[in-house]
């Protein structure tokens, strides 16, 4: 993993609609780790999207943790495309 903090948005695979905003944490070969303001479930899928090219990818979530409040951090790993 590389550390690597970065606003990205992401979009819900199933409310593709409505753009949502997170912040990477960290970075490897087959997934990241990222804050998000809302729990999601684990095998939600998401779509990635930043100003970064290499990171505008789909997604499944693998975790996620409460931190605090409405803060949860998130392990997602990349869906093969």
């Amino acid at each position: 993993r590389h550390d690597m903090q970065t606003e990205i948005q992401y979009v819900l695979e199933s409310q593709a609609d409505q753009c949502l905003k997170g912040f990477l944490t960290d970075i490897s070969d087959g997934g990241l780790c990222l804050y998000v303001f809302q729990p999601l479930p684990e095998g939600q899928k998401i779509i990635i999207k930043s100003d970064i090219r290499y990171l505008n990818r789909i997604a499944t979530v693998r975790w996620c943790h409460e931190l605090d409040g409405n803060i949860y951090r998130v392990g997602v790993m990349f869906v093969q495309q």
